[in-house]
């Protein structure tokens, strides 16, 4: 069984892995350079000797040179010195790439022509996509990406990308949505999923900047050829400049050549990074929908479609390792990123006959109408109990058997939520308070500052307060993806009015706390620069204060008798591994302070995440017993944290 907190360290391992590869590709890079530069050196030489010498023929020093070889010209300083340009180069270019990349996945789907679905849009194909994306993400305990199209691509490919889960995005070809029934989609996205949660998608941004710049010096090779080579004014002056433009020429042609070079190290890094993590989530996209030949035989149409799985856009081949199969034609064998499909589909369905599902033609309409985009309980039913062992494996009985999330959600409340103006005032509405006097003081604060959206709040209000315990934070899970719709200044606005409708009472409760940062964590990589967590603490006793805060907050609000306080809280500090804790007075325990121990506890490395949640789920259960404040609080820590949220048996 998968464990994601064992597949996110081993993604942290793999970065260590591509730095070494880095390097040597780099050294070797350098070698490459300052062999062709000492080349170019001691022709030029030579030929200057050759032109001046009939005109001094007793200078000693000429005659010296001429009898010097290739290898004089190869010194120290002079290796060090083009080493330096070389290395200056390939950072600089590397870095401007990872600042590219740093507002998150949808930098790459973009980049790759791809359009953001509408959530609410009517299409029955983007309909059914973005159901399944839904039921994946609700199953899997993550927020639900936004989800790009990719219109000109008649492949059938997808890919995830992203720095975390909070800005991670599912990119679709058209090929795939067109070709693919509900059962072998099912099995693409949770492939993509997988990455999500093993922390792939990092490690796969980090190996696109990384790359780029091994590609640098085939870059201003081309550069220098299109550009210089041709440039107006030695074309103007060629009977005086002929010398100067060879020149260009054969410096360019020989960049081209060590970026060439560069290309294949890039080729072969990716390959050994990434190859046998595919087997990974071909694995875990079995777990996730428990349908072995959803995505079986997605595989099987890709090897008899005339299509295949290429992708034509340009830029495809510098991101082809994040695809879900070989988006570039011409990176066979040893350098493919992906295994073959046969030995995928071999270890999927061990007694395959080897026969591929053959099409030519686009499926008809009729075969993919709205009935397949409108899930039916008991298929949504096995997706999401299906997914229970991979949310947070190892953790005890502490998974729920959830009813069918989406169907138990109102449909007032769903489709809204997938409007952005109608997500924005299904969040507004989750803060409205039970008390009469405080919600008159919201209505009047979101008259105020928001005031198109009263008439949404007041429709929903009635629904938002019939919501069963355990469906709010599903719920705002689900309002992400439009919200991201918004600009960046109603963003603002709409934190504004979040947190004066919040304030009204003078106080932030616990709830109205997990619904701000949830939206804030999952939002502020959209509008603003927010770096992801680091991954910088090793040590428990790094952040074990912190730790001691955040358990003491929980123990305080899921136990009313004393002792029971400090017999959970002391359970759950064992299983973490910090013994010597005791139980803060809940005087001590501050929101501000609260806010940010949890911010601190999402910088701890992935295995030490384990520790840490499941001593908050083992204080969450001790009494057996979870209440409605304790199952948004730890699910809000998870999130946080970029971890699934966990699933726990509510009261």
């Amino acid at each position: 069984m998968m464990d994601f907190f064992e597949q996110q360290d081993r993604a942290r391992r793999n970065t260590l892995l591509l730095v070494v590869l880095f390097s040597l590709a780099v050294l070797l890079i350098v070698i490459v350079t300052n062999l062709f530069v000492v080349a170019i050196w001691w022709s030029s030489d030579n030929f200057l000797l050759g032109w001046i010498k009939p005109f001094l023929p007793s200078f000693n020093a000429l005659r010296n040179q001429e009898t010097a070889g290739i290898f004089s010209y190869l010194t120290w300083k002079r290796f060090f010195s083009v080493g330096s340009i070389v290395v200056i180069g390939i950072t600089i270019s590397g870095i401007f790439k990872w600042f590219e990349l740093r507002a998150g996945g949808k930098v790459v789907a973009e980049s790759l022509g791809g359009k953001q679905l509408a959530p609410n849009t009517r299409d029955p194909k983007e309909r059914r996509l973005l159901n399944v994306v839904e039921e994946m993400a609700i199953a899997s305990g993550i927020a639900t990406p936004p989800v790009y199209l990719l219109p000109q691509e008649a492949g059938i490919n997808a890919f995830a990308a992203g720095q975390t889960p909070a800005d991670a995005v599912i990119g679709v070809t058209q090929g795939t949505i067109d070709q693919l029934n509900r059962d072998q989609l099912q099995g693409v996205i949770g492939h993509e999923f997988s990455h999500i949660l093993n922390g792939d998608m990092r490690l796969n941004i980090r190996l696109i900047a990384v790359l780029d710049g091994l590609l640098f010096i085939g870059q201003t090779g081309q550069t220098l050829l299109r550009g210089l080579g041709p440039n107006r004014y030695l074309r103007g002056r060629a009977h005086k400049n002929i010398g100067i433009r060879s020149g260009f020429d054969t410096l360019g042609i020989g960049l081209v050549l060590i970026g060439w070079i560069g290309t294949l190290l890039a080729s072969t890094i990716k390959a050994a990074v990434c190859r046998k993590r595919e087997f990974l989530a071909d694995a875990s996209a079995v777990q996730f929908t428990r349908n072995r030949q959803g995505i079986s035989d997605a595989l099987k149409i890709i090897g008899g479609y005339q299509g295949g799985m290429q992708v034509r856009h340009p830029y495809s081949g510098e991101v082809s390792h994040l695809f879900f199969g070989q988006a570039v034609n011409r990176m066979q064998s040893l350098f493919a990123t992906h295994p073959s499909l046969e030995t995928r589909i071999l270890r999927i369905e061990p007694k395959w006959d080897g026969q591929f599902i053959w099409r030519k033609t686009v499926i008809q309409k009729a075969e993919t109408k709205e009935k397949e985009a409108k899930p039916s309980p008991q298929k949504l039913w096995g997706a999401l109990a299906a997914a229970r062992a991979l949310r947070t494996p190892n953790m005890g009985k502490t998974l729920t058997d959830m009813p069918e999330v989406l169907a138990a959600l109102p449909i007032s409340l769903r489709d809204q939520a997938h409007d952005p103006s109608g997500a924005r005032a299904v969040v507004l509405a989750l803060l409205f308070d039970q008390n009469s006097d405080i919600r008159v003081t919201q209505w009047l604060k979101v008259e105020d500052q928001a005031p198109d959206l009263l008439p949404l709040i007041q429709l929903l209000l009635p629904d938002v307060c019939k919501l069963t315990n355990g469906l709010r934070l599903p719920l705002i899970q689900i309002t992400l993806p439009a919200l991201k719709n918004m600009s960046a200044k109603q963003y603002d606005a709409f934190k504004q009015v979040m947190m004066a409708s919040i304030m009204a009472d003078k106080k932030v409760d616990l709830f109205e706390w997990a619904l701000y940062q949830l939206v804030s964590h999952h939002l502020d990589t959209e509008f603003k620069e927010k770096p992801p967590s680091r991954n910088q603490y090793k040590k428990l006793q790094a952040i074990a204060s912190e730790y001691q805060l955040v358990l003491s907050m929980l123990a305080h609000h899921g136990n009313l008798d004393a002792d029971q306080k400090k017999r959970a809280f002391s359970f759950g500090a064992s299983t973490a591994g910090l013994y010597t804790l005791g139980l803060l007075p809940r005087d001590d325990c501050m929101m501000d302070n609260f806010s940010t121990a949890v911010e601190k506890l999402a910088d701890v490395t992935p295995l030490l995440q384990r520790r840490l949640l499941k001593g908050l789920i083992d204080c969450a259960r001790f009494d057996k017993r979870i209440e409605l404040v304790e199952y948004e609080l730890v699910t809000t820590i998870a999130a946080i944290m970029d971890c699934p949220i966990p699933r726990l048996n509510q009261a």
